[in-house]
């Protein structure tokens, strides 16, 4: 039982970096955004997040991995933008921060699209 769930996750992290388009180097978070989803996703009406937490359906965004996105950046990098530009940055998303006891509390994973393209280069 315990290898067919590693088989499952190791699955799953592969087919969401191909899916992505994105290099093995990305392999760990890959594997813990599909464990993750894995999760929120309803088997027999509840999911594994519901049956833990017993507050309801997971409240995050569900964006595939790798997805290109919209991202506000913090303070100090929001001042560096064009007074009257765009507030917003494109970044590659990337998976969920979970609190200890995998509690969310509305904070996500997202590398901004020009360093990711430089990390990707050089690993």
């Amino acid at each position: 039982m315990a290898e067919r769930t590693i088989r499952l996750i190791l699955d799953g992290a592969r087919t969401a970096l191909e899916s992505a388009g994105l290099g093995t180097v990305w392999w760990p978070r890959a594997a813990r955004h599909f464990c993750h989803a894995r999760n929120f996703q309803k088997i027999s009406g509840q999911s594994a997040w519901e049956a833990r937490h017993k507050a309801g359906e997971f409240k995050g965004l569900q964006i595939p991995f790798g997805a290109l996105v919209d991202v506000r950046p913090p303070a100090p990098e929001l001042k560096k933008l064009p007074k009257f530009g765009a507030r917003t940055v494109p970044g590659v998303f990337l998976g969920w921060h979970l609190a200890p006891g995998a509690h969310w509390r509305g904070e996500y994973y997202v590398e901004p699209a020009a360093d990711f393209e430089s990390k990707s280069k050089t690993k």
